[in-house]
């Protein structure tokens, strides 16, 4: 399916950040049959095309061709939702159209939005109900292993990988319900230890059968450290390689 990017199509790559978006959006990318980037670099800021997104949209749903909308979530929202709420344009997908969003909510903290909010806001401007808006919880610790959930529904663990639930003070396991760090088990990293992550993120098991197992993320503790995945050397690092030998 031809998928609609919200970012912007680089012809160098010149910071880490937008190497980094790059490096997490190119395995999805693999499913496309086409790429339509929505965004433009003008001026040194992102900006919406809205009159190539309207093109493009109105281009599949008029002859009923599925597409996939996918990004960032804080690219989604500041840069397709808001954009689209402030021009009062509405691009009515039709059922067959699916959004995709990753990169978790730690830099729309501040902006205090919760998922119903974000899905609502969907459902506003392009006309995507729940069933159709897939968040993607992930990390690099864990590359290839991916937790997706549908609308508000809980994060959906697969068949190959475990969720436990620790207690902040004890790590003993918790059942269903009950609150604490997030451990991750997974087969798939082989060449690195990264087979059992324990992050800082707090969250709850929510269903748990012979098949099915989902868990929600909470957020993290007030006083952790806001880092996103691969940022966990500290601020002053490379500027002190210079004085330091790390070899």
């Amino acid at each position: 399916q031809p998928f609609l990017i919200v970012d912007y199509k680089a012809k160098k790559i010149n910071n880490s950040e937008l190497s980094a978006r790059i490096a997490g959006m190119s395995g999805y990318l693999l499913a496309a049959s086409k790429h339509h980037y929505m965004l433009d670099f003008y001026e040194d800021e992102l900006e919406l095309n809205v009159d190539k997104v309207s093109e493009i949209i109105s281009e599949y749903s008029d002859a009923n061709k599925p597409f996939v909308i996918i990004g960032y979530t804080y690219l989604i929202y500041e840069m397709l939702l808001l954009k689209l709420k402030a021009l009062k344009k509405v691009f009515p997908c039709q059922n067959n159209v699916i959004l995709i969003h990753f990169g978790g909510w730690k830099k729309l903290k501040d902006k205090k939005i919760n998922k119903s909010e974000f899905n609502h806001l969907i459902k506003k401007t392009l006309n995507i109900q729940d069933k159709n808006i897939v968040d993607i919880y992930g990390f690099t610790e864990q590359l290839g292993t991916v937790y997706p959930a549908r609308g508000i529904d809980g994060c959906r663990v697969p068949a190959y990988s475990e969720v436990i639930v620790r207690d902040t003070k004890t790590l003993e396991p918790l059942p269903i319900g009950k609150v604490g760090f997030l451990q991750f088990i997974s087969p798939i990293p082989t060449s690195y230890p990264g087979f059992s992550i324990l992050n800082d993120d707090l969250g709850m098991l929510t269903e748990k059968k012979e098949n099915i197992i989902k868990f929600e993320i909470l957020g993290r503790p007030s006083k952790s450290v806001l880092r996103g995945c691969g940022d966990t050397l500290p601020e002053n690092f490379f500027s002190n390689q210079t004085k330091t030998n790390y070899a």
